[in-house]
């Protein structure tokens, strides 16, 4: 749940955290509750996508294959049977973008750009194309199933790659219409005027207001970093933005519990 917007001052690794703070008695570590990009549901929603895109995609690679290829078994008249021969594509796309992790959480930032994820949406399909022609094979050696044509794989991979990016974006756009996330940032108070313009123009976004990076409380402050874990459930935040901050206990553990 953590963006790193501005580095640190210090120049110390921030994977360098205490194990645990003494003063932690006053602190709810429940699990939080997620919303939004992060919640379960919005992962269902995602390999429901990407395996009805799996399928339409190989539908519309049949029939650019029953058009521009001579072999005679991507004719139209066999779509049927390529169609009941070609049902491991959709699973194995949807293998492919979880075993690639692309359904992990760190990979759901609002502000992320389809076109530079691209190049992820390709290889995640290409790896679920390959499953599927396995699935395939070992389906014929085992039980004697018709193996999928390699060219029909191609043809749906190509197609899935770019239906499946304009889908994610699509329901990502829908999510955070009609739930934006909750931002928050930490920052001494030197980048936090250039921060929230910033966060202002990104779609989806709702800037909460500044954490301190100390814990002497400023005016219009949530709170300091100490108390992250009250703060995040008192405004209901779902992102939390570092900006400059010194490097202090203090932080390393609201770093964590971010």
């Amino acid at each position: 749940m953590v963006d790193i917007g501005i580095p640190p001052r210090s120049t110390h690794a921030i994977s360098h955290v205490p194990a645990a703070r003494n003063d932690t008695s006053s602190i709810s570590l429940r699990p939080r509750r997620r919303h939004g990009l992060n919640s379960p549901v919005y992962t269902a929603a995602l390999v429901v996508i990407d395996y009805v895109a799996a399928w339409l995609s190989l539908v519309i690679g049949l029939l650019l294959l029953s058009t521009f290829s001579r072999n005679h078994f991507n004719q139209i008249g066999h779509l049927g049977s390529n169609l009941q021969h070609g049902f491991w594509f959709p699973i194995g796309v949807v293998l492919g973008f979880a075993l690639s992790g692309a359904y992990r959480l760190s990979r759901r930032s609002p502000t992320q750009s389809t076109f530079s994820e691209l190049k992820d949406y390709a290889m995640s399909c290409c790896f679920g194309g390959f499953l599927a022609l396995t699935m395939s094979y070992a389906a014929h050696h085992f039980g004697q199933w018709a193996i999928q044509a390699a060219t029909q794989i191609i043809g749906g991979v190509v197609i899935a790659t770019i239906l499946i990016a304009f889908a994610h974006a699509t329901l990502r756009y829908v999510v955070l219409r009609h739930r934006p996330e909750r931002v928050a940032v930490v920052d001494d108070g030197t980048n936090f005027q250039r921060i929230s313009t910033h966060l202002h123009l990104e779609h989806g976004l709702v800037l909460v207001g500044r954490i301190d990076a100390g814990t002497a409380l400023t005016p219009d402050s949530l709170g300091t970093i100490n108390r992250i874990d009250d703060i995040v459930a008192n405004n209901r935040l779902d992102r939390i933005v570092f900006g400059t901050v010194a490097i202090t206990p203090d932080v390393e553990y609201g770093y964590r519990r971010a």
